[in-house]
């Protein structure tokens, strides 16, 4: 949400004693999001922007535009041994929150972003959890061949 739409809304609310919660805080945080190739950019370059902090094309979650891959929140704070954890609404392999779970060049690649997602988060996991994460997280229209781990 940008300073527009708060501007907007804290004067909807003009009344006495009225005020958003948000612009209370004691810090104020403003990010860009935009894309390398295009000035209307997608949730896949926005996500890696605001997972990394880089800069992207479009389609491409966690990538940069030579290749490399770009670490992201949840990589850096599990390396600090802290635990981390996604909350969406959308599928798991859709753009957003796999801009904080995956790398690779295309937004549309929902198998090989469940395959990273399960990779990095889904050892130990029973298979019949990962066989409803697949189901559940609308990788395609088959889920992906889920085996145990170390074959």
């Amino acid at each position: 949400m940008g300073v527009g739409i708060l501007s907007a809304a804290s004067a909807l609310l003009d009344a006495p004693g009225a005020t958003l919660a948000m612009t209370e805080t004691p810090f104020l945080g403003l990010m860009s999001t935009w894309a390398t190739d295009n000035l209307s950019p997608d949730s896949a370059s926005t996500a890696t922007s605001m997972a990394s902090g880089f800069k992207t094309r479009t389609k491409a979650i966690g990538i940069l535009e030579d290749g490399r891959e770009v670490r992201n929140l949840f990589e850096v704070a599990r390396s600090r041994g802290l635990a981390t954890g996604v909350v969406t609404t959308s599928a798991l392999v859709d753009a957003t929150p796999a801009g904080f779970l995956a790398h690779t060049d295309s937004r549309d690649d929902y198998d090989r972003i469940f395959e990273q997602i399960v990779g990095t988060r889904g050892r130990g996991f029973p298979a019949l959890v990962l066989a409803l994460v697949a189901a559940l997280s609308g990788c395609g229209e088959k889920a992906p061949e889920i085996r145990p781990v170390g074959e």
